[in-house]
């Protein structure tokens, strides 16, 4: 074991981050907590750089900054982050997957809602598992009643396509880049392998 980081509630979700604010930074998201928790675990902006605006921006190794996920910045919890997903290809953008019917694609590190997509469905029970397109030009989300996975263009913030088949709530999705396909595991006890297109519009 290397290190503890003590939360001040259930963390719900992890996933790790480049390029942001000089640092490569575990991303953390808080039951019942309207910030994202971003702890630098190594920086990556180079010692040599000059003295720019981004060099002032390192965050040192062991710190952490709190980004509010509310566009207006106030404090009302009104969602719940159950999963995230950082973009390909050093886009510098984070997917969330809420409790409620909607994801939000962040500009990484900031408040910026760069897209609300909307068009599934998650329950009460819903556990929403999202990932990225490797090209990056989609997000690809789990969604209940009707059972699937829904595909958005995460240029136009529409729904593109649904892939349906599975008879039961979807508890995992994982891409395989190298073929473009995509697995999905179910509770009907079954995992399915998708190929995934190039452009779905």
């Amino acid at each position: 074991l290397e290190r503890t980081l003590n939360c001040a509630d259930c963390p719900e979700s992890i996933e790790f981050v480049s390029n942001v604010f000089g640092s490569t930074c575990l991303v953390v998201s808080i039951l019942g907590n309207n910030y994202l928790q971003y702890f630098a675990v190594e920086n990556t902006f180079s010692p040599f750089a000059s003295d720019t605006p981004e060099k002032k921006m390192i965050l040192e190794v062991g710190k952490i900054v709190h980004v509010n996920m509310n566009a207006s910045d106030d404090d009302v919890v009104s969602f719940n982050v159950l999963d995230m997903a950082a973009a390909p290809m050093k886009l510098p953008l984070l997917a969330v997957a809420t409790d409620k019917n909607r994801h939000i694609i962040f500009q990484t590190g900031t408040t910026e809602q760069v897209r609300n997509l909307y068009g599934h469905t998650a329950t009460e029970y819903s556990r929403p598992k999202l990932v990225w397109h490797p090209t990056g030009k989609y997000i690809l989300s789990t969604s209940d009643r009707p059972y699937g996975i829904c595909i958005w263009s995460v240029c136009s913030g529409l729904l593109v396509s649904r892939l349906i088949g599975h008879s039961a709530s979807i508890r995992g999705l994982a891409v395989n880049s190298a073929n473009l396909e995509i697995l999905s595991c179910s509770f009907d006890k079954t995992l399915r392998l998708w190929k995934l297109e190039d452009e779905h519009e």
